[in-house]
């Protein structure tokens, strides 16, 4: 697939996430199948394992007078800010390149101020910060304040699809011309007592081990899932504006699809009807085949029928190749950060995509590749020209993105 000036590519990326807080390092986590799992008690006296980022703090120019602002922020929006500023760094900005109407914020999170409403935040703050840092949205409202953008500023809230959908909003504003520069953000703190218990009674949550670095599994011999904390802000472009600022291109956006199943509030759609109909219309957006796909990073969370559902599909979309298809989740490393999860899912197949090379899935037993490809190789397609990152979504979202095969201008470390 040949390179076009109105492409939509990433030139940079701020990484908040557990055990990394930048993309190499996230880079390194996956490849070196390195969890960065903990188990943790809460006031409840219960343990849970979970994923737990440790920030930074604001760096660069968006650091400049807020830094006492920065302090008093529920930790949700502490974490975004953080990917914000890196994402800038990375990508070679500063905020005199965005401030301004030609920029725009596309900020993807499933539950919003949580923590704040939890209590976690309230008894330290003034009775005002309730309107400041209680309503929705606010986390994008300070990424304004912070970096002068004037142009779109937008949260979206679709569960684990959130930043997925994002992204969506994010490229066809760049594609109509709205935006020069797009700031696209996953991002989830709600690792609290009252967060965990609703999917402890529904009994979806992994069971704390010896070993937590080794208790996270997906798709052969699902454990369970674990929650995380995460932010990821990725700067996107247009290819041409990209090229003519010299900018370093990470990998290019290829298409969108994503649709919901309208069975049931929380269920999977176990006829695995609607990803297979929305794998089906990405195909036909793109004008490839099965046959294109080089990899799947999956929605991969450890609840079994949801992984069931997921190799349900790959089986109706790959037939017998479907072993030729490396089958990957970022999860067993860093957790599931929710709203922040399908973020984390794309930049990971940015990074697969630049690297021409598949981790090996966390985790696995000996023995679990009987019939799928786990990854731990170099992409096996020599000619393949896609890869795919799948995000589900508690209310029947389900969303898939595509990542462009290099063409040879990128960058990978």
């Amino acid at each position: 697939m040949n390179p076009r000036d109105d492409d939509v590519v990433v030139t940079g990326a701020g990484v908040v996430m557990p055990g990394s807080n930048d993309r190499a390092t996230f880079w390194r986590r996956l490849a070196g199948q390195s969890s960065q799992i903990t188990v943790e008690s809460f006031e409840n006296g219960r343990r849970y394992p979970l994923g737990r980022c440790r920030p930074n703090g604001l760096t660069g120019s968006l650091n400049a007078g807020v830094q006492d602002r920065f302090e008093r922020l529920p930790r949700d929006i502490q974490l975004y800010a953080e990917s914000l500023a890196g994402a800038l760094e990375d990508a070679g900005l500063a905020r005199q390149d965005v401030i301004g109407e030609r920029a725009g914020i596309y900020s993807g999170s499933s539950r919003g101020p949580f923590l704040y409403w939890d209590g976690s935040y309230r008894d330290r703050l003034r009775r005002e910060d309730d309107l400041t840092f209680g309503v929705p949205g606010q986390a994008s409202a300070f990424g304004a304040l912070l970096t002068g953008v004037t142009g779109p500023v937008h949260t979206f809230s679709n569960s684990c699809c959130s930043g997925a959908v994002a992204m969506d909003f994010a490229s066809s504003d760049l594609l109509r011309d709205r935006v020069d520069i797009a700031l696209v953000s996953g991002h989830e703190a709600t690792l609290c007592a009252r967060f965990f218990s609703g999917f402890r009674e529904a009994g979806i949550l992994a069971v704390p081990t010896p070993e937590p670095a080794r208790l996270y599994r997906v798709y052969h011999q699902p454990s369970g899932v674990v929650f995380a904390e995460a932010a990821i802000t990725l700067v996107c472009e247009r290819r041409s504006t990209a090229v003519a600022r010299g900018a370093r291109i990470l990998g290019t956006f290829g298409g969108y699809a994503y649709g919901n199943h309208a069975l049931h509030p929380t269920n999977v759609d176990p006829s695995t009807d609607r990803p297979y109909e929305l794998v089906q219309q990405l195909f036909r957006q793109l004008g490839i085949g099965p046959s294109d796909v080089g990899f799947v990073i999956g929605h991969g969370n450890g609840v079994p029928a949801s992984d069931l559902a997921e190799l349900t599909w790959m089986r109706r979309v790959f037939g017998d190749g479907v072993a030729d298809v490396p089958l990957f989740s970022v999860k067993p490393v860093v957790g599931h950060s929710i709203g922040a999860s399908s973020t984390a899912s794309f930049l990971a197949s940015l990074q697969i995509a630049a690297a021409g090379h598949v981790p090996r899935l966390t985790n696995l037993d000996p023995g679990a590749d009987d019939e799928f490809n786990f990854g731990g190789m170099d992409i096996p397609r020599a000619n393949w020209k896609v890869g795919l990152s799948v995000s589900y979504g508690i209310g029947g979202h389900h969303a898939m993105m595509a990542v462009l095969r290099p063409d040879g201008e990128l960058e990978h470390d």
